[in-house]
């Protein structure tokens, strides 16, 4: 299959997909499949766990019956789309990867229900890709956002973004104050059980600027 075909097809296939998702259908089916996805990237089997979730993208628009997803339904998909990503990651398909995130943003659903989401998956692809300009690119277009009220979300795009300014602008003060304002926000009352990455994250920064604290 040659690349423009493919390319084609994955737009087709993405397009397919309406701002509407199915009602709850998925079910526990749904959420083994998220278990056996992450068994093939732990196997290193990015290329099937790219055409699966693909699958399972256009599925959600099938038998369609209401046009606001509950929020059971907007995680699954939010599952859906981190795999994807790591998938592409997983199988070193940057490019091809960016081009899918590009038309997977052109459907309402996603484009209202995940804009926290894809640019720091876009930032990350191109941070693998060695595009430091455009993986600072997107790592400001996340920053330009409204701060996300999801705290869980929050911590964990932060250290993502953060190690993108660390390592595509050597930016190590700003590094520090996103991470600075994640901790905080967790500080204020989040239930979030993974801060302890991020605030180990944030110590070594601390070291590197020989500061002594967290």
């Amino acid at each position: 299959m040659s690349f423009r075909f493919f390319l084609m097809f994955l737009l087709l296939l993405l397009m397919a997909c309406t701002e509407n998702i199915q009602d709850g259908k998925e079910g526990t089916h749904g959420w083994n499949d998220i278990r056996e996805l992450n068994i093939l990237l732990k196997e290193r089997k990015g290329q099937e766990a790219i055409g699966i979730v693909l699958q399972k993208i256009y599925d959600l628009r099938k038998d369609t019956v209401q046009t606001v997803a509950d929020n059971t339904q907007i995680e699954y998909a939010r599952l859906l789309f981190g795999l994807l990503v790591d998938a592409y990651l997983n199988s070193r398909q940057f490019t091809a990867g960016i081009v899918c995130l590009d038309s997977l943003e052109k459907i309402s659903f996603w484009k209202e229900n995940y804009r926290y989401d894809f640019p720091v998956a876009k930032a990350r692809l191109y941070q693998e890709m060695g595009n430091n300009r455009q993986a600072i690119q997107w790592a400001a277009t996340y920053l330009g956002l409204p701060e996300c009220t999801d705290v869980g979300r929050l911590i964990s795009y932060s250290e993502i973004i953060s190690e993108i300014y660390i390592y595509c602008n050597n930016d190590l003060a700003k590094a520090v104050r996103i991470l600075e304002k994640a901790v905080e926000a967790y500080r204020s009352g989040s239930m979030h059980s993974n801060i302890v990455p991020a605030i180990s994250r944030l110590s070594i920064y601390y070291r590197m600027m020989g500061i002594n604290r967290v």
